[in-house]
């Protein structure tokens, strides 16, 4: 099980905390018996109780995202659950309760986007039976009733991670990377253990206009990809920038016993130009290192492509894992990376200089985990040339998180 932390960044000094999420999960977990699905673990449920209780039911243990609210800490995982985190003790405040017309068991990503303009969060909501719905949805930030803006309908099950938002646009990337509904019926197998990826199926790609709730369906080449970058506008066209992988690889590589030891396949940013017009959209690669978490200086858009691409290369062999932060010019300026040896680096969490327009002018903060002191750091750098600004090495170790968000005090 996993826990938040947060650190406390002063004048001279970093103050940390961490906490185990007081779940339902935990309890279990210290039971030893899992009877609630997870997303890669199976769960233990005898077959009397899978009979009563053909759906498991959701893990609680919302530990894939925190964003900052009005009220406190979102914390999300890939399920119906969110909760209210306090942000001093770390403790649950509540869980949140959403009722209105979507429902209480309609599944929410962990990637909302933030639509600064409305002050609201963008999110999906997906919900499977004989067929599946995929409802994109706006709330206000700390408001907790959740307005759709339109409706995606497919027949399978697609495994979809993050999504994209234009003003004028939600689009919603399906890989061919997919599961039958009545697959999870009865079934003790960890959530994603019933997707298969097809590499023979396109990946489906659905624009959903803001203003009208209107879909509009397209297909793509097979690929898979965790994180989109990036979307804009360009003309009547749409752009999504990602990180995307030949195929779901990566999912069976992450759950091996030897983790850490077998190589990754790598992702490769890359960009899906979505037509206004015809039925197919076309993929490019922009940069040929791998990246992940990547991310964008949004704030110094104003909705224009982003020049500058930040992210982490993460990698694993006979040495163990490593990884680099890394810098992207997409005007075809050089590279900067930084990477300190047995230290792993998890997401780069931009931090951009209030006021600015300048897409560099800006922090990056990472945590790395040290492998050899066994503790944790974390680092802050110059997003101009990726030069260390400040090091604060912390007294405890911490495990490779997922994604995390900087609020200013």
């Amino acid at each position: 099980m996993r826990g938040l932390f947060s650190i406390d960044l002063e004048p001279g000094r970093a103050r940390v905390r961490q906490r185990l999420l007081e779940s339902s999960a935990a309890a279990h977990a210290r039971t030893g018996r899992m009877p609630v699905s997870m997303f890669a673990s199976d769960n233990q449920r005898s077959f009397w109780r899978r009979l009563i209780q053909p759906i498991p039911a959701m893990t609680d243990n919302t530990n894939v995202h925190v964003v900052p609210t009005p009220d406190g800490w979102l914390a999300m995982t890939e399920t119906p659950v969110q909760q209210l985190i306090d942000g001093d003790s770390l403790r649950i405040k509540r869980r949140v309760e959403y009722d209105d017309a979507l429902g209480k068991a309609s599944m929410m990503l962990a990637h909302p986007e933030h639509d600064r303009e409305a002050g609201a969060l963008v999110n999906l909501a997906i919900k499977a039976g004989s067929s599946v719905s995929i409802t994109p949805y706006s709330q206000w930030l700390g408001g907790y009733e959740r307005r759709p803006i339109g409706t995606i309908t497919m027949k399978e099950l697609p495994y979809i991670h993050s999504f994209a938002l234009t003003p004028t646009k939600v689009v919603v990337i399906a890989p061919p990377l997919r599961a039958s509904a009545l697959s999870l019926l009865w079934s003790n197998a960890g959530y994603i253990q019933h997707f298969r990826f097809r590499p023979e199926r396109a990946t489906d790609v659905f624009v959903v206009d803001r203003k009208t709730g209107v879909v509009r369906q397209l297909e793509a080449d097979p690929f898979f990809f965790f994180h989109t970058v990036h979307a804009h506008d360009d003309g009547d066209d749409v752009v999504v920038d990602l990180c995307a992988y030949e195929d779901a690889s990566l999912i069976q590589a992450l759950g091996l016993p030897g983790l850490g030891k077998t190589p990754l396949p790598a992702s490769r940013l890359s960009r899906l130009r979505v037509p206004a017009r015809g039925a197919r959209a076309s993929l490019e690669r922009l940069d040929a290192g791998p990246l992940e978490f990547a991310s964008v200086n949004r704030g110094a858009l104003s909705g224009a492509r982003p020049s500058l691409v930040f992210g982490a290369e993460v990698a694993a062999g006979e040495q163990g894992l490593r990884s680099t932060v890394r810098r992207v010019d997409l005007r075809g300026g050089a590279e900067r990376r930084f990477c300190r040896e047995h230290v792993v680096y998890g997401e780069p969490v931009l931090v951009r200089r209030p006021g600015s327009g300048v897409e560099d002018d800006a922090a990056l903060v990472a945590v790395g985990s040290d492998l050899v002191r066994r503790k944790a750091e974390l680092v802050v750098l110059d997003a101009r040339d990726l030069s260390p600004l400040a090091t604060a090495r912390l007294p405890i170790a911490l495990p490779l998180g997922f994604h995390g968000s900087f609020a200013r005090a």
